[in-house]
């Protein structure tokens, strides 16, 4: 699951990629487990460090020290480690 999430964050960032492995768990215990691990690749040699930064990024996660926010459409408050509204699905304002 955290293959396939990391692989659409780096989609919606342009970065082509793919998994592999994704259907191979259930050869686990027959075949070595790090043979049936799912993997993500950089379609794009090009693409492999940014990737690298943005997969890093997420994987730090959220400062926990984030200020609660509202919701722009709806009103709603946050705290401050959701990156978009629980209530109606719109994202965080980024604080430029």
């Amino acid at each position: 699951m955290t293959v396939q999430h990391l692989k659409n964050l780096l989609e919606q960032e342009g970065i082509p990629c793919l998994v592999k492995n994704d259907q191979m768990f259930t050869l686990r215990g027959e075949v070595p487990f790090t043979e049936v691990w799912p993997q993500l690749w950089v379609s794009r040699d090009e693409d492999l460090q940014r990737a690298g930064e943005i997969v890093a990024e997420h994987l730090k996660g959220p400062s926990p020290d984030l200020p609660q926010w509202d919701c722009p459409d709806c009103g709603e408050k946050l705290d401050g480690q959701f990156t978009a509204c629980w209530h109606c699905g719109t994202e965080r304002p980024r604080a430029d």
